[in-house]
């Protein structure tokens, strides 16, 4: 029904709620002669947004008004044919709430640690066990070569895999690898990186909260071949139970890079994270890099879901990345993806339209140009709709202002920038300056729309997202000015109770989570020590 809406009567979704359908107006509808036949692109195409800490009540007035937003953002992913189908491509990390146990708190290390330290990483101190401040063992990694860990995660795959999840989940924890024992290491490549590295070489040992920054070191030796290995070692285990087993794996953090001279196949499964989906800003070279890794794992033989945290970045701002999003995504269709699941949808509509509408359109038309696209999103403006593509254009402009070596010179100054404290960062891009230029661009929008109500109430909607944005920046400012002694208690308290009003001023517009926002706001403020 939708491909027909789509196709044949020019409908289309740009954003959720009745505002956001684009219905053109005829005197007639004439249909000729249809015959076609369609299937998915994809086996499944999934843009994360039932998590839990995206339907937070905290942040709405009421729990109504959160359900309200999540119904319409659910409607609007529907028609555009977001889904999980019949066998689901949803695979988290299996050692930590593993995805295929029907009790999702069955954290390996309580289960096995005292039973079976061996199926665990081995650290530097000689030691099998989670990282200072990882109380829980949620984030230990595993001793991947050890067969008798291959054996204990098939016979929990034996026990638990539905025809909903038929997969046998090999997804490393949440951290980089970091067995130690001579087994492991014998299947590494042999690398100069190692040399001197403050974890493999010199055996400092970082705590939880430590252990990306240390594995962030550079150079940094890719563990890839030991993964590559692991996952085909738990394919032959499998096999024992079913010939056809699929195995289930990632490319993340120090094995993201292709394995060299270890051949995969089609049912090995790559879940592929790589730097330029976690990492603002996207450079061109960013942008490169991800097509060569990509590349290199299609060519192990293995088949590849793309499962980027991309859609972290921005918080409640602009951030425009519609055309190196398209490009990447697009490069992926065509080069062997099977999937996608984007975590997450942080739902912020009004501020970041055009993206959020290309990421969705990606699902059905991996081939269409981006242009065609943007044009589908701006056209549904009318009148406005020349000014709306250069308000737009403009926050592309500014997404790109910031080069990668002043991105991390400044967030340094706050303690480093995570998807989860990305706003501390928005400072450096949203100026006062450019906030004010921004709001001028919108001015000429909300003029030329006069006279069309539609065209009014939806520029209207996309100045709700500006207003959002504007008073979160002034937010931002103030507690660094507060901070560094620079305003008062009272002046931050008081530009937080604006952004508080204007937040309940927007329910019921469905232009951002505010669930998100507010959480997104006390994840910054707590990491930057408050």
């Amino acid at each position: 029904m939708y491909e027909f809406l789509e196709t044949e009567m020019g409908v289309r979704w740009v954003f959720p709620g009745k505002l956001g359908e684009y219905i053109p107006h005829r005197e007639q509808i004439t249909i000729g002669e249809l015959d076609r036949s369609l299937e998915p692109r994809f086996m499944s195409t999934v843009l994360v947004a039932d998590a839990e800490w995206l339907h937070r009540v905290d942040g709405w007035s009421r729990p109504e008004a959160r359900d309200e937003f999540m119904r319409a953002q659910q409607k609007f992913l529907l028609r555009h044919r977001l889904n999980e189908p019949a066998q689901s491509l949803k695979y988290g990390h299996a050692f930590g709430n593993n995805a295929q146990q029907v009790d999702k708190e069955r954290i390996w290390w309580k289960r096995f640690g005292k039973t079976h330290p061996e199926y665990f990483n081995r650290l530097p101190d000689g030691t099998r066990r989670p990282l200072a401040g990882d109380e829980d063992g949620k984030y230990i990694t595993m001793c991947v070569s050890n067969p008798a860990l291959h054996q204990q995660i098939v016979a929990d795959w034996k026990q638990y895999r539905t025809e909903w999840r038929p997969f046998v989940n090999a997804c490393e924890n949440d951290s980089p690898g970091m067995c130690t024992c001579e087994r492991c290491r014998s299947w590494d490549l042999k690398q100069a990186a190692f040399n001197g590295h403050p974890y493999w070489d010199l055996g400092q040992i970082p705590t939880w909260r430590e252990r990306w920054a240390m594995f962030r070191h550079k150079p940094n030796p890719s563990l890839s071949n030991r993964y590559a290995r692991f996952y085909l070692a738990v394919q032959k285990e499998a096999e024992r139970v079913d010939p056809e087993a699929v195995v289930f794996g990632y490319a993340y953090a120090n094995y993201e890079d292709p394995p060299i001279g270890v051949k995969l196949n089609e049912r090995i499964i790559i879940s592929f994270v790589s730097d330029f989906s976690d990492g603002f800003p996207w450079t061109p070279e960013k942008l490169e890099r991800f097509k060569e890794l990509w590349q290199g794992w299609r060519d192990t033989g293995a088949r590849l879901m793309l499962r980027p945290n991309w859609t972290h970045a921005g918080h409640t701002m602009p951030l425009f990345y519609a055309r190196e999003l398209h490009e990447a995504v697009s490069f992926a269709a065509k080069h062997g993806m099977i999937g996608s699941r984007f975590d997450s949808l942080t739902g912020q509509w009004a501020a970041q339209g055009p993206t959020l509408y290309v990421l969705a359109r990606l699902n059905v038309r991996p081939d269409q140009p981006v242009e065609q696209m943007l044009d589908e999103y701006y056209s549904a403006f009318g009148p406005a709709e020349e000014h709306v593509r250069a308000y737009f254009d403009f926050w592309d402009k500014v997404s790109k202002s910031v080069t990668q070596e002043e991105w991390d010179w400044y967030g340094r100054q706050w303690g480093g920038f995570i998807y989860r404290n990305w706003l501390l960062g928005a400072d450096l891009l949203f100026t006062p300056r450019v906030m004010t230029h921004g709001e001028e661009l919108l001015k000429r929008a909300i003029k030329a729309a006069q006279g069309n109500q539609l065209a009014e109430q939806r520029v209207a909607y996309l100045e709700k997202g500006f207003r959002h944005a504007d008073l979160t920046v002034r937010a931002l400012r103030a507690y660094k000015g507060y901070r560094q002694d620079k305003v008062t208690r009272q002046h931050l308290a008081k530009v937080l109770r604006d952004l508080r009003a204007y937040r309940r001023e927007m329910e019921g517009s469905f232009a951002a989570n505010l669930g998100y926002a507010k959480l997104r706001d006390v994840w910054s403020w707590s990491l930057a020590g408050e």
